[in-house]
């Protein structure tokens, strides 16, 4: 048997947002990524805080899938998407999200204060 034609291979890609940090108490902040090479078939996406799920769905190729990271701890934050079209082709990306102290809250100007008193 010989095969003659073309075989069609489904490969997603998906944009890489930069890590980032933010000031604990700062809001605005999320991660977008945007998914495109799958016209058709289900296409789904689960979104994972360290080893957490957090958020998931349907995906449409070129438009945003978006994450709100506000309101963390301070800390380190490992946020991966997995993205899926039927059972043939998956692809992830991971984005490092910082929350540094916030040095301005009024609880941290007194802690200063205090120790710039002793």
């Amino acid at each position: 048997y010989a095969f003659s034609g073309t075989i069609d291979v489904c490969t997603l890609t998906i944009t890489h947002p930069a890590d980032f940090s933010y000031a604990a108490r700062q809001t605005g902040n999320s991660i977008q990524w945007v998914i495109t090479g799958a016209t058709t078939g289900a296409r789904e996406y689960t979104i994972y805080r360290d080893t957490y799920g957090v958020a998931g769905g349907e995906w449409n190729p070129g438009e945003a899938v978006v994450v709100n990271v506000d309101e963390l701890y301070v800390g380190t934050y490992n946020y991966t998407i997995v993205a899926t079209i039927g059972f043939s082709d998956t692809i992830q990306d991971t984005v490092i999200v910082t929350v540094d102290p916030d040095y301005y809250s009024p609880t941290a100007i007194q802690n200063i204060i205090a120790m710039l008193a002793v």
